[in-house]
């Protein structure tokens, strides 16, 4: 999780939530109108803030979903500037113009507690938006950018997930404008609800602290909220979307812990056409079928007490516009979790060459013997036009006592036939070729050796095993479905709000 790319658009969905409740506080007490104007303005701006870190290609070397540095970063700048301008200078012109009346400063009031649930959302929001931004701002401070872990964004937002699920567990049973202490008092049963089903989890595996209470909160969520949907379907009205929207949040909150605690992963080569446990499942590697579009797939067999479950098709291929290879996990959805299986690299059969192998990262220089070498990237053949032709050349500077230049060993792929071409080292009768790419680690293995060790122009197959990384994620199916109550709820809301005789608050 924490990909940059995915937290660009999760920013803006973050003050939207926020501005949505504003809006409903707005309406029912008629203040906040400066509030609900300022988040409209800046959700419209993270929108365009994520566009340009998506663009751009600040954010390329952290997250495989990125496109590739654009010639259009000038304009995306200037875009982003000049709406920020435009928006700063009407909100500062006219706010001072707006007039709006005071909200409930009693704290034991629903739109108390959702002011807090708000502010939890914001907070949450302008965390996230450094620590996705970070690429950006350590670029221009430092020689080479860098991004936070992803501790950085489960120690901010985790404290925060569990202040938004107590005030959207207590906030729907308060009352507008008036302190109803009383009615956390009602809530008995929920507490003890959620506190027998928190233990069951706790001894079914469940025990880290703070996960656990994270779980028990959202529980609670689920339990209010769901009841209300309950009571409002007996009376026979249609006015309980944001309940329902909410049931859906908590859904999902349970399934991100759920399938994260119980979560098993295990990395693994599977030999070719031979079974290979993994996770309980045995898996076998069938080799790859070539695709029109360039998208080349492992097939990998996927059984279980001797009947097969199906084929797994996960894919490995270069990607044009992000200039780097790219892997796609094979996804299947079971009743009670989903299983992943990720390539991560294709290993070739063992040579008896008795050339070296070097491994490069991608602007980390590597000694070697006299030499020092740096993997600058890769580039295309700028001929190439079809899908299933596809030459992708390696850049490796290196730097020798006497001299600098520059190897550019290559992979030729053609419909059905993949060529390893090697380049040679100046003044020596040695090679330099490609013997495997790490997607993960950015990073490719180079074997140096005697020409007349190796065919430089050597067809090579897939290899004898495929490197993959498989995941279990039980009970992830509780995300989705939750997915689905919330936008059911907000749908069932918006209808609500244009037709506001056939529902009630």
């Amino acid at each position: 999780g924490w990909d940059p790319v995915e937290n660009s658009s999760l920013i803006p969905w973050l003050t939207s939530l926020a501005l949505l409740h504003t809006l409903l506080i707005q309406r029912k007490s008629g203040g906040l109108y400066k509030t609900n104007i300022f988040l409209a303005l800046l959700t419209f701006l993270l929108v365009l803030w994520g566009s340009f870190l998506t663009r751009s290609g600040v954010l390329s070397d952290f997250s495989v979903h990125s496109f590739s540095e654009s010639d259009l970063n000038s304009y995306l700048v200037a875009f982003v500037l000049l709406f920020t301008g435009m928006s700063a200078f009407a909100f500062i012109v006219r706010a001072g113009g707006i007039r709006s009346a005071r909200v409930s400063a009693h704290l034991l009031t629903r739109e108390s507690f959702m002011l807090l649930g708000v502010l939890a959302l914001i907070l949450s929001a302008i965390f996230t938006f450094f620590g996705t931004s970070a690429p950006l701002f350590t670029g221009l401070f430092a020689e080479k950018a860098a991004s936070v872990a992803v501790e950085y964004y489960n120690l901010l937002n985790a404290p925060l997930a569990l202040l938004f699920g107590i005030f959207i567990a207590i906030a729907p049973v308060m009352r507008w404008k008036r302190e109803s202490g009383e009615k956390i008092r009602e809530m008995g049963w929920y507490f003890l609800g959620s506190l027998l089903i928190s233990t069951g989890a706790f001894f079914l595996g469940l025990d880290d602290l703070f996960p656990l209470a994270i779980f028990a909160v959202f529980v609670l969520v689920v339990l209010v909220n769901g009841h209300l949907v309950y009571q409002y379907l007996n009376k026979g009205n249609m006015g309980f979307g944001g309940y329902l929207a909410h049931v859906g949040i908590g859904c999902m909150m349970i399934g991100i812990i759920t399938s994260s605690v119980y979560e098993k992963i295990e990395k693994t080569s599977l030999p070719l056409d031979v079974p290979k446990t993994v996770l309980g499942y045995e898996m076998t590697y069938r080799g790859f079928i070539l695709s029109d579009d360039g998208k080349d797939a492992a097939v990998i067999r996927v059984t279980k007490g001797g009947s097969e479950l199906y084929e797994a098709y996960p894919k490995f291929y270069w990607s044009k516009s992000n200039q780097s290879y790219m892997r796609n996990p094979d996804v299947q959805n079971l009743w009670l979790k989903d299983l992943y299986i990720a390539p991560i690299q294709v290993i070739p059969v063992e040579d008896s060459e008795p050339g070296k192998k070097v491994t490069l990262v991608v602007g980390s220089p590597v000694e070697f013997e006299t030499m020092t070498l740096e993997f600058k990237g890769y580039e295309m053949s700028a001929h190439q036009t079809e899908a299933d032709n596809i030459f992708v050349q390696a850049v490796i500077e290196v730097a020798s006592p006497s001299k600098r230049f520059v190897l550019k060993p290559a992979i030729q792929i053609e419909k059905d036939r993949r060529a390893v071409l090697a380049d040679t080292l100046p003044a020596t009768n040695r090679i330099v070729r490609i013997d495997a790419i790490n997607v993960d680690e950015k990073a490719l293995v180079l074997y140096i050796g005697d020409e007349n060790e190796a065919d430089s122009e050597k067809d090579k197959g897939p290899g004898e095993m495929l490197a993959v990384e498989v995941t279990e994620k039980p009970l992830i199916n509780l995300l989705w479905f939750g997915t689905f109550l919330m936008i059911a709820g907000f749908t069932l809301a918006l209808y609500n709000r244009f037709r506001p005789s056939t529902g009630q608050e």
